[in-house]
C-alpha cells in the first residue's frame, strides 16, 4: 500500500470537503493533481494538505490538533505507516472513529 504523503490526498479533499458543507468542482481535479504533483514529497502533513485545501478554493486550513475534541470533527490524519485517514466520530468508549483514503476502518 502506497502511504506516500500525496498519495489519496486528493481523494480525502473530496471527502472532507463534503462534510464540511463544501465542495470541489470534478473540473479542478486535474489542476489540484498537477499542483499536488509539484508539492515538496517531504513537506509537513499539515503543509501539504493546506496547500492542495487552498488550491481547491476551499475554507479553512489545517492545523496540528494535539487533543483534538468531538467539535472539531471531521479532521484528517496521516500516519506514514498507514496513509492518509478522515476520522468522523467518536464513539462511547471513546474511540476515534473513520476511514482511510481506500475505505478501510481506522
Amino acid at each position: 500500500m502506497d502511504t506516500s504523503i500525496k498519495h489519496g490526498l486528493l481523494t480525502l479533499i473530496e471527502r472532507a470537503s463534503r462534510l464540511t458543507g463544501q465542495h470541489v468542482p470534478a473540473a479542478r481535479l486535474a489542476d489540484l493533481q498537477r499542483q499536488l504533483d509539484d508539492v515538496d514529497d517531504n513537506g509537513s502533513p499539515a503543509l501539504v494538505l493546506t496547500t492542495i485545501w487552498q488550491a481547491a478554493g476551499l475554507e479553512g486550513a489545517a492545523r496540528l490538533l494535539h487533543e483534538p475534541m468531538p467539535g472539531e470533527l471531521p479532521f484528517a490524519v496521516y500516519s506514514a505507516s498507514t496513509g492518509w485517514g478522515l476520522l468522523q466520530s467518536r464513539g462511547a468508549d471513546g474511540a476515534w472513529r473513520g476511514e482511510g483514503v481506500d475505505g478501510r476502518a481506522l
